[in-house]
């Protein structure tokens, strides 16, 4: 399963971040979805073509957020990743 967007880890960022924007009672009741490889295709159409498939907006398992437990080290390698590709561009 894909967590494309609203998903375990983009909610685990939320709850850490902004605890008060995330309802946990509603997130927990929240079915997991997920997409084909042609659906996501679609999916990136963006528009009506994706509230169609995910018309709730989450593509993924917000519920899964819980077992997100290291979404501070994956945050720091994501950041150092991006700097690293920024640092290697400017200096071409």
């Amino acid at each position: 399963m894909f967590n494309i967007h609203a998903g375990g880890y983009e909610t685990a960022v939320m709850k850490h971040y902004f605890s008060e924007l995330v309802n946990k009672e509603v997130v927990q009741s929240l079915k997991s979805t997920s997409l084909t490889i042609k659906e996501l295709e679609e999916w990136g159409k963006g528009g009506d073509t994706t509230r169609k498939l995910v018309p709730l907006g989450y593509a993924g398992n917000p519920a899964g957020y819980k077992n997100i437990a290291n979404m501070e080290c994956i945050q720091k390698f994501t950041v150092e990743y991006i700097v690293g590709r920024i640092i290697e561009s400017l200096n071409k």
